[in-house]
């Protein structure tokens, strides 16, 4: 029964260590969040660039694995190439050991237990606090003494099986045999980062083994290589959903962390070796992840085109590979709100550019003469209607998704404008739909126009396009100039629409007022997305 006690105790002090980097991670995503967007997006016009990039965000996000899921949702959403991802996720290798190097010298050379408890109580106080930036840094300091008590109750979990069991002889005794079987070793890194999603908490976990002796740093190191193949795994749940470019960037990601498993781990005695004469064990394990990730990024770096190749070739294009899909990213032991909106609100631009598209087909049955080119148009008007309808489902459901987790009042502000920005957008499809249908029975029923109608027709439907334009271009840079422009275009379609109707016309009379009337709808509808865009 004492034993099953310690050992219990030992799998509470990994899970509060797991929990830490859990809300650290978290609150440091939702103060960075628009930081890491522009990073993303950004990426570098170099590989070196990108490299920096991915080290950067993971550094901030504290999970490699985490930060390789939202890569793969970017390049499902079209916001990323697969060539722009691969420096992201390389350089996600490299950083994602920070926070080891942070956790090595605080708590281990420092002996972070001394003042753990005083971080928690500083971090709860701050959370209790009503402003959400001080809530923010209290989680971050809670994170930090979660993690410092977690890794001190483990390390004194370790010493009191050892002590009270057989286990620390067989395991010293194992630990001083020559020839490891370092294969079986990083398959349980593989394993155990996999199960708990975290290469984080699984390096530490093979840090504190080592240092109670129970394991030479040759299989801690073997641990590590483990750990990078492991946390490939939330990048490939979160394809499991995606279309082919997603499924690329993460069987990419895969190959990258085998590969430097496959060369490297002969060389790993030899690396142990040398820097071991420098760092004390605490910091061989930490040292040792960096300067792997850092080798195997130099070599690959190099070979980006012939991966992006491979992976194209195993994993073909397919039937409608091109459309994309939102998706909800579930990336372990983060939680990624903030990612999530910044995806869904990149897909709302999409989905007011597709709305544009479709008005140009509109504008073209308008002019057009040839009554077979004038039905392919209209058809090509139904297909995109039926495609914004399912995309409005889509990202409504998407957005609702994303309600249900923990968001600031900032960003229920922000979902909440954006489900209104899907209803408007959706009713620009819809009026789109309907002015084609109105030259379809203008046509139909021998409906003419006079060359005055045609013209302010003409008229109204260019200066809708304006207004079309303007609000993407409002979506895409938020700038007062950019508002001014949409704000001039929707007067001068009110305008224009105003001095067309206290003008009497002979000969249909109904279909070119509806037209009218429908394209002034449009005006209505392009400036209410960006006045809610504006707040």
């Amino acid at each position: 029964m004492d034993i099953v006690l310690k050992i219990l105790t030992l799998v509470g002090s990994f899970g509060l260590f797991l929990f830490g980097v859990r809300l650290l991670g978290e609150a440091l995503l939702k103060i960075a969040g628009k930081s890491i967007r522009h990073l993303i997006y950004a990426g570098g016009t170099t590989t070196l660039q990108g490299v920096a990039s991915g080290c950067l965000i993971s550094g901030v996000a504290q999970s490699s694995g985490a930060v390789s899921g939202l890569i793969v949702s970017f390049v499902n959403s079209g916001l990323i190439t697969l060539r722009r991802a691969l420096p992201l996720i390389m350089g996600a290798n490299i950083g994602a050991s920070v926070i080891i190097w942070l956790i090595c010298f605080l708590g281990f050379q420092l002996s972070g237990e001394l003042f753990a408890v005083p971080l928690a109580g500083l971090g709860f106080a701050l959370i209790l606090v009503r402003k959400e930036r001080a809530k923010y840094l209290g989680h971050i300091i809670m994170g930090f003494a979660l993690i410092f008590i977690g890794l001190d109750v483990m390390q004194y979990s370790f010493m009191d099986i050892a002590q009270s069991t057989i286990f620390d002889e067989i395991l010293r005794e194992y630990a001083t045999i020559s020839a490891l079987p370092l294969i079986i070793i990083l398959l349980a890194g593989v394993l155990l980062t996999a199960l708990i999603r975290s290469s984080s908490a699984t390096t530490m976990l093979a840090i504190v083994i080592c240092v109670n002796g129970w394991m030479p740093l040759e299989a801690g190191a073997a641990m590590v290589i483990g750990n990078n193949i492991g946390t490939t795994l939330s990048a490939n749940l979160a394809a499991l959903d995606a279309n082919t470019a997603g499924k690329r960037v993460a069987v990419a990601h895969t190959i990258i962390n085998l590969v430097g498993a496959i060369y490297l781990l002969p060389l790993t005695p030899m690396l142990i070796s040398g820097l071991s004469v420098i760092f004390s064990p605490p910091f061989v394990i930490a040292a040792f992840y960096t300067l792997f990730n850092i080798i195997n990024v130099s070599i690959l770096m190099n070979f980006i085109p012939i991966i992006t190749r491979t992976v194209s070739k195993v994993i073909p294009n397919e039937p409608q590979a091109n459309n994309r899909h939102l998706l909800v990213m579930d990336c372990g032991v983060l939680s990624t709100s903030e990612i999530s909106i910044a995806q869904a609100e990149n897909e709302i631009k999409s989905h007011a550019k597709r709305t544009l598209k479709m008005f140009g087909f509109v504008r073209k049955i308008f002019s057009e003469t040839d009554e077979a080119e004038c039905e392919r148009l209209f058809a090509r008007v139904e297909k995109y209607e039926q495609i914004t309808d399912r995309v409005e489902r889509e990202i409504i459901n998407y957005l609702t998704q994303i309600t249900r987790s923990d968001l600031s009042s900032a960003m229920v502000e922000r979902v909440q404008d954006m489900f209104r920005i899907t209803s408007h957008i959706e009713s620009l499809a819809d009026t789109n739909l309907a002015i084609a249908r109105l030259l379809r029975e203008k046509r139909a029923k021998n409906i003419w126009f006079s060359g005055e109608q045609r013209n302010n027709v003409a008229l109204m439907m260019d200066e809708v396009r304006r207004a079309m334009e303007c609000t993407i271009a409002y979506l895409e840079s938020a700038s007062d100039d950019n508002y001014d422009k949409a704000e001039r275009t929707e007067k001068q379609i009110n305008k224009l629409y105003y001095s067309i109707r206290e003008e009497q016309f002979e000969g249909g009379f109904l279909v070119y007022f509806e037209l009218l009337r429908e394209c002034e709808k449009l005006g209505d509808s392009a400036f209410s997305i960006v006045k809610i865009t504006k707040g």
